[in-house]
């Protein structure tokens, strides 16, 4: 929390990153700003998915925009997540038979995902009911 101000800072593991190995490969280490203009909070945040071969950059990025509403009978949430995910992929070796020289393939690729998501929730009395929407794009 940044004193006198409706702004946090968080760096390190991030709360879109809870569940360790369950949910993604890696800790989720990042940085997320927060602003919390009640009853509105806007997010904006990096994410390292993962960061399996950091010489040659192939590691997947999250970029993350994030709008709540929260009141005490209803809340609404937008969010936007741009994934750049640069793995290199699968890497083996092919030996040509005729001359028993050896190939080596790497089958990269250079996968870009786009998630726009919404979600709204109605709590009537003690009853809580939620919808979800999620679309996805991108290119591979």
């Amino acid at each position: 929390m940044i004193p006198n101000t409706p702004v946090e800072v968080i760096a390190g593991i991030q709360p879109w990153a809870y569940g360790g190995r369950l949910l993604i490969n890696n800790d989720g280490a990042g940085v997320t700003v927060k602003a919390n203009f009640a009853p509105h909070t806007i997010s904006a945040g990096w994410l390292r998915f993962s960061d399996n071969n950091r010489y040659s950059y192939g590691v997947t990025d999250g970029y993350i925009l994030d709008w709540k509403m929260v009141q005490k009978a209803f809340d609404v949430n937008v969010y936007g997540v741009f994934v750049n995910d640069r793995f290199e992929g699968q890497q083996t070796s092919f030996v040509e038979p005729w001359s028993a020289s050896s190939i080596a393939i790497t089958n990269t690729f250079d996968q870009k995902l786009y998630y726009l998501g919404a979600s709204a929730g109605f709590r009537p009395g003690n009853w809580t009911f939620f919808v979800h929407g999620l679309y996805v794009m991108g290119t591979r």
